[in-house]
């Protein structure tokens, strides 16, 4: 069955131009009047070539009268020199009023390709002159002839306030895929009605808004929703219909721009490392990571006749020519075949045995036709895997099974193998054609050029004629691909990208369509990355990049150990190899050596390598070894205390730090010696320091005592403890008391010793020293006895004397009597004493007696 797309007013008008007349305007024809309603209206070149110069031909188109009365014209090609004029007048003569004059400088082109007698014509014919000059030519013009009833003028139009979305000013409308398009026909006032109730009344309610989606839908109301199925560019078509029938004279074509997913490869992200960077681009190269192609559409249309069509042998079986058509009604109305190059390829899927048996001829609406291969009576090869065997009775299909059809395409476009009638007579079966790979194309018999001038809307066939009997075989389908190259524009679109966006942890856009990863952790993180187009779509994809951890091996700090000692090193169990500077390859290394040690760190994931590093110093010092030597006793400081091991610590029990210690007063010192800060690698010792000054011992000069007196000799010493005292006498104390001596010398010596020794000696002489007391005192002035003076007093200071009269008064009393009491001015006579002789500390003996003064 084939597929027929068409709304009903192109059937009307498939029907009634399938007998339609040419008509060229010529000299023939020149002032003539053709009356009726189906023609094809040429210049005088006709189908294919250009028209000529001075020319200044007229014709009139009138209709064969009721219901539909007036002359309808629809351009389906227009070229004509701006030099040359093609007039058309509203009426039976030139007389008439003038619609337009039209060239390439007003031409009658999409989407104005339709002139009509007007509403004031009664007549409802149409009048055509056209004036051409000396010297430019062109290609002339091609339209079908119709009628109409007398009509009101009707435009089609946008609702610009209910179609969703608006188109530009381009009229493209623009959408993404899977949006729905509110398609929204202006219904009322003289945007679409500019002729309103001049003869009838037109208004919503009674017209027929029928549009054509370009999909293949066509449907009917002012506003209708619809939703593309397939991403790719569309033209739409809306045609009035009123009342009365009469259609809108403009073309009404919007076209849909539909964008779609460009996404077409994301390549794989590399696994990286903590503190690595990723830069992703999304571009249209193939190196990108995200690549992108802008979603792009050309017009093309291809209808396909599906229809299984036996084709029995030839002249057994008549008719041996069989139709196979199939109907175009993508196009803009009025649009035609202008190049070989607008028909991409004719293709066919058909097993038959001897291909040389075949005619195929192409055949398009206006009845011209091109022969893609000929009756050769001749050539063996058979098409597709072809039934052999002739089964009867030989016109039945049923007696004839099919073969398997292989698929076969004349084309100018894509590259070809040769002629069907070469082809025959080689490889059979004749080699398929690749339309993926658009090779083994076949070479059209006769130039597709034979088709200008064809419209593209309307019925196509194939004709295949079987001219010889014997063989038969099967047409499975065929197919007709066109591109309009000039009239539908052959359009193409692409939707560039606008810009990226970039979700994730550590992603970081650095332009439209760049950006960075950074992270700073470990672990699987996803992206997503939106792709916006200049529509305003949005399409996404998501990956994922692995972080492996850098390994942090931390050896620690600096390590000073004592000699003699060892240390492990660990790097920690956080990689999967461990590479020492030692040539160790293990996670721990035994260390007894000073120097500086060095490990790297590998985690790996079979993808990916991540290194970590670190260094230690490790020393080993030598013991300290401290001896501050003997205990030192010194009369004078200070004393050098050293505690050798230059370089290391120093902490001395007075707080001091340095290696030597100056010391000038007693006491017991101790210091520890250890490595730097550290407090180890250590040693102490302790002395005893003694600074004692040198004695002062001065027993004094010789010297003679009483023998009741008593003498004491004394060195003691400041800080006496400190010293030792030796007397001759054996005494160790630091005096010594002499008392109770025999008179005559006596010799003491003493030794002092502090941190030296220091002596002294001295004699002592003891005398008697008796007291002899005088009874009588001569104050008379003479010198002698003019005092009471007692013998060797003075060997007892402090000796009290104390005077009484002879009535027992108390009139003299001396502590500390020096022998020089002269009786003062107490009368001559006997008086009476008491001398308390002071032997020393306080033992005194009263010596008493009778004082006698004379002074005569």
């Amino acid at each position: 069955m084939k597929r027929n797309i068409l709304f009903v007013i192109t059937i009307l008008l498939s029907l009634g131009l399938s007998a339609q007349t040419v008509v060229n305007l010529d000299a023939s024809t020149n002032g003539t009047t053709e009356t009726g309603c189906a023609y094809w209206f040429y210049d005088d070149g006709g189908v294919g070539s250009n028209y000529g110069t001075n020319y200044d031909y007229s014709i009139t188109f009138a209709s064969t009268g009721p219901p539909n009365s007036h002359i309808r014209m629809s351009f389906a090609a227009f070229d004509i020199d701006n030099s040359d004029t093609l007039f058309i007048y509203d009426g039976p003569s030139t007389a008439s009023p003038l619609i337009g004059a039209y060239n390439n400088n007003n031409p009658l082109t999409i989407p104005n390709t339709i002139v009509q007698a007007s509403i004031y014509n009664a007549t409802g014919e149409l009048t055509i002159r056209f004036k051409s000059s000396a010297s430019g030519v062109s290609t002339g013009w091609n339209a079908s002839i119709s009628c109409i009833p007398q009509c009101q003028e009707v435009i089609a139009a946008v609702d610009t306030l209910e179609m969703v979305p608006l188109p530009d000013d381009s009229n493209y409308v623009d959408i993404c895929f899977g949006d729905i398009v509110t398609f929204a026909a202006l219904g009322a006032g003289p945007g679409v009605f500019p002729q309103n109730d001049l003869v009838y009344h037109q208004d919503s309610t009674t017209t027929l808004f029928i549009w054509d989606f370009g999909d293949g839908t066509i449907d009917t109301g002012r506003v209708i929703d619809h939703l593309y199925t397939i991403p790719t560019g569309y033209d739409v078509y809306l045609t009035v219909e009123d009342t009365m029938g009469c259609l809108n004279t403009q073309v009404l074509n919007l076209r849909v721009r539909i964008s779609s997913n460009p996404i077409v490869d994301i390549k794989p992200l590399p696994d990286i490392c903590v503190g690595d960077t990723i830069d992703i681009l999304a571009g249209e190269n193939a190196t990108s990571t995200i690549v992108v192609d802008p979603v792009s559409s050309q017009q093309i249309a291809t209808e396909v006749y599906d229809s299984t069509t036996f084709i029995p042998d030839g002249p057994s079986c008549l008719p041996n020519c069989y139709g196979t058509p199939v109907t175009f009604s993508t196009f803009p109305p009025g649009s035609s075949i202008q190049s070989a190059t607008d028909i991409a390829s004719i293709c066919i899927n058909m097993e038959h045995t001897f291909a040389g048996d075949l005619s195929f001829r192409i055949i398009c609406p206006n009845m011209q036709s091109v022969m893609l291969d000929s009756y050769d009576n001749s050539g063996g090869s058979d098409l597709g895997i072809a039934n052999s065997s002739d089964g009867s009775p030989v016109c039945s299909p049923a007696a004839n099974p099919p073969g398997t059809g292989w698929t076969y395409c004349w084309s100018e476009t894509y590259p070809q193998q040769g002629t069907m009638n070469v082809l025959d007579a080689g490889t059979s079966p004749i080699p398929a054609t690749d339309t993926v790979n658009h090779t083994n194309y076949i070479t059209p018999e006769n130039p597709l050029s034979g088709l200008v001038g064809c419209p593209l809307n309307g019925t196509w066939s194939i004709e295949i004629c079987d001219e010889w009997g014997i063989d038969n075989g099967y047409v499975f389908w065929w197919a007709l691909t066109l591109l309009n190259q000039q009239q539908a524009g052959m359009w193409t679109y692409s939707v560039d990208i606008d810009s990226v966006t970039w979700a994730g942890p550590y992603i970081y856009g650095i332009t439209d369509s760049t950006a960075i990863i950074v992270p700073d952790t470990a672990g699987s993180f996803q992206y997503t990355a939106t792709v916006w187009d200049e529509y305003g779509c949005s399409y996404d994809t998501t990956f994922t990049v692995e972080v492996l951890d850098n390994p942090q091996p931390d050896l620690g700090t600096d390590t000073t150990l004592c000699e003699g000692g060892i240390v492990t090193l660990d790097a920690g169990s956080i990689g999967t190899t461990y590479a020492w500077s030692t040539g160790a390859t293990s996670q721990t290394i035994p260390v007894d050596i000073s120097g500086n040690y060095y490990v790297a760190v590998t985690n790996s994931n079979g993808n990916v390598s991540c290194y970590g590093y670190d260094t230690i110093a490790v020393t080993f010092v030598p013991w300290a070894s401290v001896d501050l030597g003997p205990d030192l006793c010194l009369p004078t400081g200070p004393a050098t205390l050293d505690a050798q091991n230059p370089g290391y610590h120093y902490e001395w029990s007075t707080g001091d730090t340095s290696q030597t210690l100056d010391v000038s007063t007693s006491g017991t010192y101790s210091v520890t010696v250890s490595y730097g800060n550290y407090n180890m690698c250590g040693d102490d010792d302790e002395i005893n320091v003694q600074i004692i000054p040198s004695a002062i011992v001065n027993l004094g000069p010789d010297f003679d005592m009483c023998r009741h007196e008593y003498a004491v000799l004394d060195v003691t010493q400041i800080n006496s403890s400190l010293y030792s005292y030796l007397w001759s006498t054996g005494s160790t104390y630091p005096f010594i008391t002499l008392d109770g001596l025999t008179i005559g010398p006596h010799t003491y010596s003493v030794q002092v010793v502090g941190c030296d020794t220091v002596s002294d000696e001295i004699t002592v002489t003891v005398i008697a020293c008796d007291l002899t007391v005088p009874n009588i005192i001569t104050p008379n002035g003479d010198g002698r006895n003019d005092t009471w003076a007692v013998t060797n007093l003075e060997y007892y200071p402090n000796s009290i004397l104390q005077i009484y009269n002879r009535w027992g008064k108390l009139i003299y009393e001396n502590s500390n009597y020096l022998n020089d009491w002269d009786g003062e001015d107490f009368a001559d006579g006997t008086y009476y004493y008491i001398l308390k002789v002071n032997y020393g500390d306080e033992e005194y003996e009263d010596m008493h007696g009778t004082i006698t003064i004379i002074r005569q």
